[in-house]
């Protein structure tokens, strides 16, 4: 195998890992190598592509049934296949999901530009992110990113991610109440059904 196949099932293999499979270089080898045999997985590239693995699992499969010395082989790289493909689906799915997320933060962030006066810069390319009360956090921002790793790299990296106190707008003072108090001012009058002067 050479070099650029190498580089990609190692590549491969960490994903894989990261994602909680448990899978040895040598396996995700051992396909790789039956997979080009087949005439798929020609290129480094095609290591990552969820419909290039797809085909091979319809030869796995097919060599399966098939039997002989081919199909006691496929019979183990089955399992091998399976989680690399359901691996990749998942990756696949959440960077559709990120792409999805960041294209609707920066349609909100051009429908309400910070500073209309200035049409003639783009707006950047930048997802922010909004905390308690709808104020952005501070020093909290990730630029537009292919990987939801991406985005919780920056997030966990960002200094100060507790929100702004907030701002008073008056300096009244709050008056408290006296206790036993409900809120409710009473006058010389009970205001009670005995009438007149509260007396019975």
């Amino acid at each position: 195998m050479d070099a650029d196949f190498s580089a990609s099932v190692r590549l491969l293999c960490s994903i894989l890992s990261k994602r909680g499979e448990k899978l040895k270089e040598s396996e995700i080898e051992q396909l790789t190598l039956w997979a080009r045999k087949k005439g798929k997985l020609n290129k480094p590239s095609l290591l990552f592509s969820a419909t290039e693995w797809k085909e091979v699992g319809n030869l796995v499969w097919e060599a399966t049934i098939a039997g002989g010395k081919d199909g006691k082989i496929t019979h183990d790289l089955g399992v091998v296949w399976q989680k690399v493909t359901h691996t990749l689906q998942v990756v696949t799915a959440e960077k559709k999901a990120a792409l999805a997320a960041i294209e609707a933060l920066e349609g909100a962030e051009q429908a309400n530009p910070e500073n209309p006066s200035l049409p003639s810069q783009k707006p950047a390319r930048v997802a922010k992110f909004f905390g308690i009360g709808n104020h952005p956090i501070r020093s909290l921002s990730a630029p537009i990113s292919p990987t939801p790793q991406d985005v919780l790299d920056q997030v966990t990296q960002a200094e100060d991610l507790s929100p702004r106190p907030p701002r008073q707008t008056e300096n009244k003072p709050e008056v408290p109440w006296p206790p036993k108090s409900v809120g409710v001012e009473t006058g010389g009058d009970s205001g009670g059904a005995e009438g007149g002067d509260g007396q019975s």
